[in-house]
């Protein structure tokens, strides 16, 4: 049974998510950037860049992690780099980090709902996006991403 909790990203776990990051396609899945490999330094930068960036524990051990990001100039909040272990993709790894940084986007910040972008090929992050109450923003989707938004509770 997993015991699964959010903590704030130490700098010091750079290397470990850097790790996770297997491949090109994997890259550009997790984090839509078009550079490989990461290292890193270019997770610290991510980090740094974030507003709020977290790893998802379970029973101790590092397994996933991901941002909450404020834009000011849109004037609304983003999940996103969502980078899991590899053996944890297809656990419910992917379904509690994205649960646990909607939380923390309802806590932290004033907004009333929270945006996530996936790629059209990303299947297992839409899937847990949708289970977490993100629907699909159609006027703001493109041809390769699709903008997911959910209402946050007040």
């Amino acid at each position: 049974m997993s015991n699964y909790y959010l903590i704030p990203f130490n700098l010091l776990d750079a290397p470990l998510v850097a790790s996770w990051l297997l491949d090109a396609d994997d890259v550009a899945i997790s984090t839509g950037e078009r550079q490989y490999p990461i290292v890193a330094s270019d997770v610290a930068i991510w980090s740094r860049d974030a507003t709020s960036a977290h790893l998802l524990i379970d029973d101790g051990e590092p397994v996933a992690y991901g941002e909450v990001v404020e834009d000011d100039a849109e004037g609304d909040i983003e999940i996103a780099r969502l980078i899991l272990a590899p053996d944890r993709r297809t656990c419910d790894a992917g379904h509690v980090l994205i649960a646990s940084l909607c939380e923390v986007a309802s806590r932290r910040f004033p907004y009333d709902c929270v945006w996530l972008r996936v790629g059209r090929a990303d299947d297992r992050t839409l899937s847990n996006s949708m289970r977490n109450g993100f629907v699909e923003d159609p006027a703001a989707s493109g041809q390769n991403f699709i903008w997911l938004r959910k209402q946050l509770c007040r």
